[in-house]
């Protein structure tokens, strides 16, 4: 079998192809790099509502003040005021266990608190850490372990109050 060489329309239809294809390949990569068109470009009032698309914009392409707030919600409780810090500290001595508990001034509830040992804290440990009961104060514990402690020691509590919205 035989190959017979193209013929020549076949061959000025490919060329003018090749060369339409590179023509449009090459305007489309160096005319309009991508992000070249900018502010310096466009023509004054050039892009409109019309020509943006919807939900493409964000707050930051605003000026301050060009977005009107929206309508105000509900006014909410009124907020927690008043923080107060109270803390305390018990007897110092060998003596085990120790309690010492610290309230919030009449009005206030305890919203947090804390215990630490303080003296000479070998083998002590504070046992309980909590809210009173009625949520107005800060109780703890502090016992020694079994090897004992012929030290000093106390147990100190925080409490942290605030004036509760009612």
């Amino acid at each position: 079998m035989r190959l017979r060489p193209p013929s020549p329309a076949l061959v000025v239809a490919c060329l003018a192809l090749a060369i339409s294809l590179s023509g449009t390949a090459y305007a489309v990569s160096t005319a309009l790099p991508r992000n070249s068109v900018g502010q310096l470009q466009l023509k004054n009032n050039s892009v409109d509502s019309a020509k943006v698309k919807n939900a493409t914009l964000r707050t930051a392409d605003f000026a301050p003040g060009q977005i009107p707030a929206g309508p105000a919600g509900p006014q909410g409780p009124p907020g927690a005021s008043g923080l107060q810090f109270i803390s305390g500290s018990g007897v110092s001595n060998s003596n085990s266990p120790k309690t010492q508990q610290q309230d919030c001034p009449a009005g206030k509830k305890a919203v947090g608190g804390g215990a630490v040992i303080t003296g000479t804290g070998t083998n002590t440990f504070i046992s309980t850490s909590r809210p009173t009961d009625p949520g107005t104060g800060w109780t703890a514990t502090g016992r020694e372990s079994t090897g004992g402690n012929a030290g000093s020691w106390a147990v100190q509590t925080w409490v942290v109050c605030i004036t509760a919205p009612s």
